[in-house]
């Protein structure tokens, strides 16, 4: 899960960077897998009014959410505790923050128009259309004015519910199970931090902020490239201080790299090469002829990021398993010098819990016979 956790939010955010307003080449979108057809609504051709752009808006963000409802509902009839209400709660928590990221780009396409010159209104001003459907007008009369005031209500609901709703009901919740001590592996919730320190278990919200400011600000508050480049590599460059910082990953001894932590590590390089693919727009805005160099090193950065990433993970993991027996038949989990958590490939927080209780009982054990002895 944390593999695709990683690769999820490095697609999501490199697709977000190329919303930079600059001539990227096709090869910059070989390494995006989430741009989904239906996220795309050039994918769906045009009528020559704009229909079937609204038509992809609504499936988009209405299909999804009909899905979830039904998940939701089977999750509410399954037995508390049970393995199937687990895995469901998994899974509809793994989706909707999958969905967060381009519902939100959907929306924020609705809003992104350009001036055409050529068609001009009655007093003789530019028309403003959608980039996403130059056929689309931004400010349409007659019915396509009811579709957009339609466009309009089902993008404030999904900034509320979703932008907004999202990360706050994820903050309450974990804050929530903090405060009770309850962050345990036998939540519903527990997928939200399952991988992350005590100290630390909202970095979800953390990445849903910044995805939903990288959105924000190229679809709508930014509209010249280098405005655009420079507040994206801001938000990125923050976002990397935060990991470096705070630390919220669990710690998994990685067997490559002596003394560092596999979660943090695969973290901060996934947004480390973020940051870069930022930068490189940065560079493509200010100099437009450089755009095919950059967006081909672009391209290449993040497959090679991927592949490397994926061989990279999968032989740690294999070269790690006898160090997880051996830290089994111990049976402790150590800590590194820096108090992050130390934990065995495959362990999850159950696991670390039960141990620590272990230890706990133990030293309980001890005390009352040193105390024993002293009264004898």
């Amino acid at each position: 899960m944390i593999r695709l956790k990683v690769l999820s939010t490095f697609f999501q955010t490199s697709e977000i960077t190329t919303m930079i307003k600059i001539s990227w080449p096709p090869i910059a979108f070989f390494a995006m897998p989430f741009k989904l057809p239906v996220s795309d609504a050039e994918c769906f051709g045009s009528d020559g009014s704009g229909t079937l752009t609204y038509v992809s808006f609504f499936v988009y963000v209405w299909l999804p959410t009909l899905v979830f409802a039904l998940m939701f509902l089977v999750i509410s009839c399954s037995p508390r505790g049970s393995d199937r209400r687990q895995a469901l709660s998994t899974s509809l928590i793994f989706l909707a923050m999958l969905w967060y990221t381009p519902v939100l780009q959907m929306v924020g396409s609705m809003y992104d128009c350009f001036e055409d010159l050529e068609r001009l209104n009655d007093d003789g001003s530019p028309q403003h259309f959608l980039v996403a459907d130059p056929d689309l007008n931004c400010n349409p009369s007659g019915i396509f004015k009811f579709w957009r005031n339609l466009i309009h209500i089902n993008s404030l609901l999904i900034v509320v519910f979703v932008g907004l709703g999202f990360p706050a009901a994820i903050y309450y919740k974990v804050k929530q199970l903090k405060r009770n001590n309850k962050l345990t592996a036998d939540s519903s919730f527990a997928s939200l931090y399952q991988y992350y320190t005590p100290d630390m278990p909202f970095l979800e919200v953390v990445h849903m902020i910044r995805k939903a400011l990288l959105i924000l600000f190229m679809s709508t508050l930014a509209t010249h490239p280098i405005a655009q480049a420079v507040l994206c590599f801001i938000v990125n460059a923050g976002f990397v201080a935060i990991l470096w910082r705070t630390k919220p990953l669990i710690f998994l001894p990685c067997t490559l790299i002596k003394n560092q932590n596999l979660y943090l590590l695969s973290e901060v390089l996934g947004a480390c090469v973020t940051l870069a693919g930022s930068f490189l727009a940065l560079v493509g805005a200010v100099s437009q002829g450089a755009v095919n160099v950059l967006g081909t090193t672009f391209a290449v950065i993040n497959i090679s990021f991927t592949v490397l990433f994926f061989c990279g993970f999968h032989v740690d993991m294999l070269r790690s398993k006898e160090d997880k027996k051996s830290l089994l038949r111990r049976g402790s989990v150590a800590s590194n010098t820096s108090g992050e958590r130390l934990m065995p490939t495959s362990l999850d927080r159950k696991d670390s819990l039960k141990k620590k209780l272990d230890q706990s009982v133990k030293a309980a054990e001890e005390e009352w016979d040193n105390l024993s002895l002293r009264w004898a």
